[in-house]
């Protein structure tokens, strides 16, 4: 589906309605906009061309924020492109949005192999072997599938390596069971590295170019290498008929530093946890396992319901803060399982059991988002999300 017709459906878009729980009861949970998520695209889709294909990126469970809910908001706004890492995941996605098609981005395996007989579900192949592997369910079931080919131009991972190219898409073309449907690549570094990225993309372009010459019947070949750091170079070579949409549509920056991302958006996912006491400690008093942080004074201290167990990982030692009361409180300590202790002595009201605590997201004027809690831990924005647990409770929000 092109741009023109999913910026039309965004307008006229009906959210799917999702089972909200009991939050009172809730110790430690994350709620997901789904407005939000849906504004995003609508504005990632603005900045493309009209004949581009938007692709959601939904792999691990949609980054942590939930691919089923995630899936059906964003095919009511209009994707029917969406991609993840296995087939297991492809059918997660396919049940909350069966009319959309799933891009496989792994390798196959023949113990895999019949999930793909499912027209919805397209295989990514990258060598000789997962060709011969796809024809012969092809064959079984007496038709065509449909493949991506995946060129390595340089992130050294999947895809047949960029000069091995020609002839393995020659082999492809060739095949009576199989359909081509785009030829793909990956940036490594287009957070990061602007030389390297457009050097990267000549490549591609070079690729493609020598694909077409071959491939005379064929001069409209479908290609894709945009992720969304991709998105601030885009304009430099726009001829791509797909772009694939992670991190960006989730609302943070992908880029490295201080550079803006290429897109306006707003993050969608807010994590909280509540206040299971408050106790005043003294002067000298070692807080949590190894005794990593010693009070240099006497401190309030609240002990919050969150712990390494619900993804808030032990590199935030010491290192993170919380918001509570509109106001920004150190964690003390090492973490633990379940629970983290935190600095509230500067506070004008003492907190008290049961409040709420923001540990991603908005209070008053302070904000946390998830790229501090990764330059703070060492990690990347993905896998702040990622880190998240099954026990932190998806909340998922329509306003």
């Amino acid at each position: 589906m092109v741009l023109e017709a999913q910026k039309s459906a965004i307008s006229s878009a009906t959210l799917p309605q999702v089972q909200v729980g009991n939050l009172p009861f809730r110790r430690c949970w994350a709620e997901i906009n789904l407005l939000a998520f849906q504004s995003n695209i609508a504005a990632i889709c603005h900045f493309l061309p009209n004949s581009v294909e938007y692709c959601a990126v939904v792999k691990a469970d949609a980054y942590g924020h939930g691919a089923g809910p995630i899936a059906a908001a964003a095919f009511a706004g209009g994707v029917q492109l969406f991609a993840v890492a296995n087939p297991i995941e492809a059918r997660q996605v396919l049940t909350a949005a069966p009319q959309a098609r799933a891009l496989v981005f792994g390798s196959l395996f023949a113990d895999e192999l019949e999930a793909f007989a499912d027209e919805r579900m397209i295989a990514t192949v990258s060598n000789e072997e997962e060709a011969v592997l796809l024809e012969q369910l092809a064959q079984r079931l007496n038709r065509k599938l449909a493949l991506q080919l995946k060129i390595d131009t340089g992130m050294g991972r999947l895809g047949i390596w960029h000069d091995q190219a020609l002839p393995l898409y020659q082999r492809l073309r060739s095949s009576p069971w199989l359909r081509i449907e785009a030829v793909y690549s990956h940036l490594p570094q287009a957070d990061c590295n602007l030389a390297y990225t457009l050097a990267q993309k000549e490549q591609f372009q070079s690729i493609l170019a020598e694909l077409r010459q071959w491939d005379k019947g064929n001069q409209r070949i479908i290609s894709h290498i945009d992720n969304s750091a991709g998105l601030t170079t885009f304009n430099t070579f726009p001829n791509h008929g797909i772009v694939r949409v992670g991190l960006l549509q989730y609302g943070e920056n992908p880029m490295t530093g201080t550079e803006a991302p290429p897109v306006a958006v707003q993050p969608i996912l807010s994590w909280y946890a509540r206040v299971g006491m408050v106790k005043t400690l003294p002067t000298g008093t070692a807080i949590s396992y190894g005794g990593r942080h010693t009070l240099a004074r006497q401190s309030r201290v609240a002990v919050l319901t969150v712990g390494y167990g619900d993804g808030y990982g032990t590199a935030l030692s010491n290192r993170a803060e919380v918001l509570l009361h509109g106001r920004r409180c150190p964690v003390l300590g090492r973490v633990t399982m379940d629970q983290i202790m935190v600095d509230v002595s500067e506070l004008s009201t003492s907190p008290k059991a049961g409040d709420v605590a923001t540990l991603i997201g908005t209070d008053g004027l302070e904000q946390i988002t998830a790229s501090e809690l990764a330059a703070r831990s060492g990690a990347i924005p993905w896998e702040i999300f990622c880190a998240l647990s099954p026990r932190v409770k998806r909340i998922y929000r329509h306003d």
